[in-house]
């Protein structure tokens, strides 16, 4: 039932390619990315309203100061979504994200996975995303915010996790 398996090395993050081929282990494969959704930009766009809003009622200053928030936020928020990606593979979950001062690379094998949490609120429920807790058996949670379709992440990790269960009984 893994009919989810992606056939390319190279993911198209936004308009940077994230090459996985060289980061992926011997025999692991691809089964599902997902993006950061667009509700990354919820904060800039706030921000920006709420210039819009003190230039019609002509208070200079704020103008000036929630404009220049919002895109400075904006560029962060516009880089981190161009530049993050969540995979799952037959072995593990990888989160790849770039910012303009690191490059982070998170991930956790699929049978240290002790929990898998979605936690969707409202503006989760009307943008399409949610955040994922992932909970391993060292005790660390990994958190990951503004996923785009986090119930078939979240469906497919319980697939592949299950499967990793199966292969590893007749391993041993």
């Amino acid at each position: 039932m893994l009919y989810y398996i992606v056939n390319t090395n190279n993911f198209e993050s936004g308009g940077f390619k994230i090459k996985i081929k060289n980061k992926l282990r011997k025999n692991e494969k691809i089964i599902f990315r997902t993006d950061l959704n667009y509700a990354v930009f919820n904060y800039p766009v706030f921000f920006f309203l709420v210039s819009l809003i003190s230039l019609l009622l002509l208070i200079d200053i704020a103008v000036y100061i929630f404009l220049c928030i919002s895109i400075v936020s904006g560029v962060y928020c516009f880089i981190k979504y161009k530049n993050s990606l969540l995979i799952i593979t037959n072995q593990r979950v990888i989160c790849y994200s770039k910012n303009f001062f690191h490059d982070k690379i998170l991930q956790t094998s699929l049978d240290k996975i002790e929990d898998i949490e979605v936690k969707q609120g409202l503006i989760g429920k009307i943008f399409g995303c949610a955040k994922i807790e992932i909970s391993n058996t060292d005790g660390i949670k990994r958190t990951y915010k503004r996923i785009s379709a986090p119930f078939q992440f979240n469906r497919i990790l319980q697939e592949q996790i299950l499967a990793s269960d199966y292969l590893n009984i007749f391993d041993e």
